[in-house]
């Protein structure tokens, strides 16, 4: 669809695009992450300012009130040490005007209780707390105090109350516990002066805040606010968003517990935001920036390094569409003459146009493509040189296959042709040969001999082709003239064995099995030599298949002395005897298991009757079944013979 130009420059621009759009990316992730993280550090900062101020506020109110509280302890010290000396000098009761004084004056309340709560001297204040055991400002109740005083060895003990007064003004009171000689000595001092009202106290804070707020330095589109526990603003700068959204991710900045931080959708713009809360005063400093803002700069080196990017994209394409040309010219030259090899004829006799051909190819060049141009050449005198080589081939081959054709038809000319020899009074045959190649090295033979007999001959010559093809032809003969003298199947075997050991330098040998049938009388003699079992199958279907075993002597024409032995097997009316060679036992399939003994019993089971050329025929299509894609690896020969009733034909 493209040309090799087209593709080539497509590929440059991807493996531009491919180099440089990861880069853009990490480039544009990497500012973008350095300029949230700085815009998170300075929101952390700026927070950090702004809690350090009011943690100064509250810490300096809290000093000042720290202070008032040591001057009225050191006073409240004085009267406790006064009230002692008065006890211990039985003059107690006389003081009764001061302490009356210091209550109206002073809002004092003194009193002098023993530990079981007997009052020796009472005040209104000190009665209501021990009457409803009042909690101080810890929730220990009053009565728990007075025990304790009691147990310790602690001289004073200070704590804070707060009672209402007589218009339901709950009043905070400074209170001291002293033990004295069996007595406790309590003096409540009202300090309400130190408490400053809340919203006198947020005021305050507030102003101190919104001068520090506006000496700071925000950045762009940055808003600020300080928060109430209701969300009420407090201080502000800028155009904080009304509906706020809480951050939730938690900063791992030693900031404690008390930070947190994400990006929002506030107003349907995204925020980066950052809460920080002052639990002393359950307020809280929001800050929040659009990401926008914080992300221009990322933005702007992103569209940089695209227009780096673009520039380089198009210098490189310049470049390599330029070399792309300087290297597809020669190439062009190349396919050119591969073109021209169209019309070329490789049979020319002088091969004087190849040179021709061979004149526009780039072979002086000193790069890759010159190397291409030169071992093309080379490969056009080869391919030149293989198809007069293969004219020459072919030319033997035909001469071969014409010798093969005609060994065929003598081999074939030599197997029986006289169908009379396959049927008589008593006695019916079949046979049938499958060569693996052009000739092979099987055989068969069913001889008629005096008296209506029926010699029944059967072999396998080892290897296949044309030298087993003249063994067979060889064996063929010497059979036919040893049965012919009148020799007895053993007698032939052993004929043909010693004419054939007496010479054998190949070492190729013959299997045999020679069998002589009488019709009339269905006595079958025969011998075997090295040859497969033939299979006996009785008329009555209701007996198996037998294997005829009898091995007379060795392979025939491989040991000069051998002797061979005869058999005789009685056939009855309707009996088949089933002769192959080991083609048929020895056919593989694809998973290369042989068709063997189990293939030719199961074939031997289904026949319909003991028919002799049924049965062939039906054990040839159970082989070529069996074997399936298989090729035929051995010639395939068999031979099937029955005793017929009398007056059958």
């Amino acid at each position: 669809m493209f040309s090799l130009r087209v593709k080539l420059v497509i590929a440059i621009g991807a493996i531009v695009s491919m180099a440089s759009f990861p880069l853009i990316w990490m480039g544009y992730r990497d500012v973008y992450d350095h300029s949230i993280e700085a815009a998170r550090d300075r929101f952390v900062s700026l927070s950090r300012m702004l809690e350090e101020d009011l943690r100064l506020s509250v810490l300096s109110e809290q000093s000042l009130v720290t202070q008032k509280i040591s001057i009225e302890m050191d006073d409240i010290r004085s009267e406790l040490d006064a009230i002692e000396s008065w006890w211990r000098a039985g003059v107690f009761e006389k003081k009764d005007d001061v302490f009356s004084f210091m209550l109206e004056k002073w809002d004092t309340h003194t009193a002098l209780l023993r530990p079981d709560g007997q009052f020796v001297r009472t005040s209104p204040a000190v009665e209501v707390l021990w009457g409803r055991n009042g909690e101080d400002w810890l929730s220990v109740p009053f009565r728990t105090i007075v025990a304790d005083t009691d147990r310790n060895f602690q001289r004073d003990f200070r704590t804070f109350f707060r009672v209402k007064n007589e218009r339901g003004e709950a009043k905070p009171y400074l209170t001291v516990f002293r033990k004295i000689d069996g007595v406790i000595a309590v003096v409540m001092q009202n300090v309400d002066y130190l408490e400053v009202p809340p919203a006198k106290q947020r005021e305050l804070y507030a102003e101190r805040l919104a001068d520090r707020v506006a000496s700071l330095d925000f950045p762009k589109d940055a808003s600020l606010a300080v928060v109430d526990g209701d969300g009420e603003k407090i201080v502000w700068h800028g155009a904080f968003p009304m509906a706020w959204a809480a951050p939730t991710e938690r900063l791992a900045l030693n900031e404690g517990n008390n930070v947190t931080s994400g990006t929002v959708t506030l107003g349907g713009v995204p925020y980066l935001t950052l809460e920080r809360r002052f639990p002393a005063l359950n307020w809280s400093i929001r800050t929040a920036v659009p990401v926008s803002t914080i992300t221009e700069p990322a933005s702007r080196h992103a569209l940089d390094l695209l227009r780096i990017a673009a520039i380089l994209f198009g210098v490189i394409s310049v470049l390599g569409i330029t070399l792309v040309t300087r290297i597809l010219n020669p190439l062009g030259r190349i396919s050119a003459t591969a073109k021209r090899l169209e019309s070329y004829r490789f049979d020319d006799a002088e091969g004087e146009g190849l040179a021709a051909v061979m004149e526009s190819l780039p072979a002086k060049r000193r790069d890759e493509i010159g190397n291409v141009a030169r071992a093309f050449s080379q490969m056009l005198v080869a391919l030149d040189k293989n198809v007069r080589e293969l004219k020459e081939s072919l030319a033997k081959q035909h001469g071969i296959e014409g010798e093969l054709n005609a060994a065929r038809e003598i081999q074939t000319s030599m197997l029986p042709k006289d169908d009379a020899a396959f049927h008589a009074e008593g006695f019916d045959a079949a046979a049938k040969m499958v060569a693996a190649k052009e000739v092979g090295g099987d055989l068969f033979d069913v001889i008629r001999l005096p008296g209506g007999r029926r010699a029944l001959v059967l072999g396998d010559v080892s290897g296949k082709g044309v030298s087993a093809a003249l063994m067979m032809s060889v064996t063929i003969t010497l059979i036919r003239n040893a049965l012919s003298n009148g020799f007895e199947p053993a007698a032939v075997i052993k004929t043909v064995n010693d004419r054939f050991a007496a010479n054998n330098e190949n070492c190729m040998f013959v299997t045999l099995w020679i069998g002589i049938f009488e019709p009339d009388t269905g006595l079958l003699t025969y011998a075997n030599g090295g040859h497969c079992p033939p299979y006996w199958l009785p008329a009555d279907r209701s007996k198996p298949p037998q294997a005829v075993k009898n091995v007379s002597g060795p392979l025939v024409g491989v040991f000069e002395e051998a002797q061979y032995q005869g058999y005789a097997l009685q056939l009855r009316p309707g009996d088949l005897l089933f002769v192959y060679s080991d083609g048929v036992s020895e056919a593989m399939n694809e998973k290369r298991k042989l068709f063997g003994e189990e293939g030719i019993l199961a074939a031997a089971e289904k026949r319909a009757a003991n028919d002799p050329k049924a049965f062939v025929d039906a054990m040839l299509e159970a082989i070529v079944a069996y074997r399936g894609t298989m090729p035929q690896s051995d010639d395939i020969t068999m031979l099937a013979i029955r005793h017929t009733e009398e007056e059958e034909e």
